[in-house]
Parts: C-alpha cells; sequence; structure tokens
C-alpha cells in the first residue's frame, strides 16, 4: 500500500467482503455495507449519485488523480480519498491501473454521517499514508478472509469510522497548519516529557530552530504563561501526585522536581494552591479526603 506509481498492463484483483446482512454483536450506527480493496482498475466512464463510501486511490501509472463531482473537475495527487455522496453526481474513467481501497454504506446513512461531521467539504483531498493509518488497512486486509467470524463484522465496522476520521482530522490539520504554532506544540510535548530535568532553554530555542528572542517572542503569542511558568506548573502538578501516592518526603520530593531547596518548594506550593505539601497530603490521603483532586497550577 503505497502512492508510487504502478506499472500498466497487470491483472485486476478483487478483494472484497459483503458485510451489510452479517449480524453485529454491537450496535454502531454506521454498519459497513462492503469493504476491500481492488487492485490494477481500469474502468470505463460512469457517473454514479447514489453511492455512500469513503475510497483511498492508493496507487497509479498516472501521477495525478482526476475526479470529476456534479460537473466540476478535481485535481489531485495519489494517494487521495474521495467521499461518494448520494445526490452528488461523482464521474470517473480509470484509463490507467489503480490501487484502491473502499468502506460503502448504506445511502439512508448520509443525513446521519453529515450531522455527525463524516461528510464535510472538501470530498477530494491528497492525503497522507501514516504509519497509524497503514497498519489499520493492513488490518482491514487481514480481516476480511475472516469477516464470517463472530465479532470481525463489528471490528470491520469500528475500523472503517477509525480510519475515516484520522483521514478527516489529518486533512484539517494540514489545511490549518501553522509552521510556527507547531514547533511550539512540539516544544510543549518536549517539556512535559522533561520537566524533572534541569532546562536550558538558550539550548532548546536552539534545537528547535528559534533564536532565544524569536524563542520567548513566539512562546508568548501562542501560549499564555511563560515557559518557566509552564514547567512551574507541571512540576507543582507533579509534585501534588507524588504526595498523594508516594512517601517520598518534602525535600525529596522538591529535589526530584528540581527545586533549588525544600523552603523554596513549599512557598511556590502555598502560593499556587493556598496550603503547604503537608496540609495538602494530609487533605488528599487522610480518610475523609481520599482521592481529591489537586487544583490546576497552571490557571494561578
Amino acid at each position: 500500500m503505497s502512492g508510487n506509481q504502478k506499472q500498466p498492463n497487470a491483472t485486476v484483483h478483487w478483494r472484497f467482503a459483503t458485510l451489510q446482512h452479517l449480524p453485529r454483536r454491537f450496535q454502531c450506527a454506521f454498519r459497513l455495507r462492503q469493504a476491500g480493496f481492488i487492485r490494477n482498475l481500469t474502468f470505463p466512464r460512469e457517473t454514479n449519485d447514489r453511492k455512500l463510501e469513503l475510497s483511498i486511490r492508493l496507487a497509479s501509472s498516472e501521477e495525478i488523480l482526476k475526479e470529476t463531482l456534479d460537473g466540476k473537475e478535481y485535481r489531485t495527487r495519489y494517494p487521495a480519498v474521495i467521499l461518494k455522496v448520494p445526490g452528488i453526481a461523482h464521474t470517473q474513467e480509470i484509463r490507467s491501473p489503480r490501487d484502491s481501497v473502499f468502506f460503502s454504506y448504506d445511502p439512508s446513512l448520509a443525513d446521519a454521517m453529515r450531522a455527525a461531521g463524516l461528510l464535510e467539504p472538501p470530498l477530494i483531498w491528497e492525503c497522507r499514508l501514516t504509519p497509524s493509518l497503514l497498519e489499520r488497512l493492513h488490518l482491514v486486509d487481514r480481516l476480511l478472509d475472516r469477516h464470517l467470524e463472530d465479532g470481525v463484522a463489528d471490528e470491520l465496522d469500528l475500523l472503517a469510522l477509525q480510519i475515516w476520521e484520522e483521514l478527516m482530522i489529518d486533512r484539517d490539520s494540514a489545511r490549518n497548519a501553522d509552521p510556527v504554532s507547531a514547533q511550539i506544540k512540539r516544544v510543549c510535548s518536549w517539556l512535559q516529557l522533561h520537566f524533572t530535568e534541569t532546562i536550558d532553554y538558550d539550548d532548546l530555542a536552539r534545537e528547535n530552530g528559534f533564536s532565544r528572542r524569536a524563542f520567548f517572542r513566539n512562546w508568548k503569542k501562542y501560549m499564555p504563561l511563560t515557559p518557566a511558568r509552564y514547567v512551574l506548573g507541571l512540576r507543582l502538578e507533579e509534585s501534588c501526585r507524588l504526595l498523594k501516592e508516594s512517601r517520598l518526603s518534602i525535600w525529596e520530593i522538591a529535589d526530584r522536581l528540581r527545586f533549588s531547596h525544600a523552603e523554596y518548594f513549599c512557598f511556590v506550593f502555598r502560593k499556587a494552591f493556598g496550603m503547604t505539601p503537608l496540609q495538602y497530603r494530609k487533605i488528599s490521603c487522610g480518610p475523609e479526603g481520599e482521592g481529591a483532586a489537586a487544583p490546576s497550577a497552571g490557571k494561578r
């Protein structure tokens, strides 16, 4: 399964399962009618306005995919997604061998799918075959051989929806992409994993492609707290967890979370939460306060 160009003059191979009449264990709102893979397909010009289908055009010997919806031609590169919707005339002519995977549904489900946000335009777009998407497609491929076994139709129903949602989320993320915002989010993700370490913000900025000045300017644009306050909030939230779930001393918690000394840790904890660490431990672990959640340090 890849977006590489295919060689012409190959044998057409259909592999699909008809699922609409198979019993289900669970009441899935969107039950599959059919699902399958088509390899090396060519097809004469055809127009259809009755299908409800998610199709992924995986590869072709042609570089550009051409599809027509209600008389308007769309062009995009492979791999690509097309949503076929009842009432919208879809015209295609497949002159060169093409590989596709499809998930079709009863057309009566179109209104419910539209209400669920699954049919939001555009209906054709270039997609990415991400590792998670490929993993799910490979699983669909394996399950087709077992589609008559108990529970497999349910699993295919769920997988199809997961694939559909992943494709749309990835599409919308790419369309709304802000490269600087993405860089700041990567920094945030790194800080969430490394907040117990000593952090050099100059090094952090340089490793993420910023000068020191640009890093702090762009951080301020996207984040409500300074980097130092953001890390402090992460450390305080972790201190609440350690106070509640461990027997570490106040000094040990302060040291583990890179506070300069226990007295400073107690000072910032009380400023954030209105009580000392020991008072929080007593309240959260006592008979009446067991399970109490810590307030959010980031909002103070």
